[in-house]
């Protein structure tokens, strides 16, 4: 299998699927049909997972819109937001080169595990820190939502 190159622009879509998508038209993106289920049992938020679950999109309670697209470090899969490799970049050198990139600055009141760029809607996320565990060098999740979606987060 090739490996598939996603694309990420904040605030408008990763690869093929947009922000603001119904959900018809976001499963017409891929050809293969997703994994749909609710995130968190009885929150109303639904799920569409692709590329066994690597690949999520998350669909507002009301409309069923595409509010939120998260993707996981996978081998199948290459993430970039501009030049930028997402899961092939150190956290560190990451963020440094997000924030210079996008002249956006990144939030972390967790020590470490996510970041937020707010103004970018941009999210990434690792289960441990470098201190704990040396997995910890990369962030295993990156997403973007809707614009004031993260306002609840971080």
């Amino acid at each position: 299998m090739r490996r598939q190159k996603f694309e990420i622009v904040p605030l408008r879509s990763i690869g093929p699927v947009h922000l603001g998508m119904s959900q018809d038209q976001s499963r017409s993106a891929f050809d293969v049909d997703p994994v749909n289920y609710e995130k968190v049992i009885g929150s109303g938020v639904f799920v569409d997972a692709y590329f066994e679950s690597s690949f999520q999109v998350y669909f507002s309670k009301t409309d069923m819109l595409v509010e939120f697209i998260e993707l996981s470090k996978t081998p199948e899969h290459m993430v970039c937001l501009g030049t930028i490799d997402i899961f092939g970049t150190p956290a560190d050198e990451l963020v440094t080169r997000i924030t210079k990139a996008t002249k956006s600055q990144a939030e972390s009141p967790d020590g470490g595990y996510s970041y937020l760029y707010r103004s970018l809607e941009l999210s990434l996320w690792r289960p441990v820190i470098p201190s704990d565990d040396e997995e910890g060098k990369y962030f295993k999740t990156v997403g973007i939502g809707v614009s004031g979606y993260g306002d609840d987060a971080v």
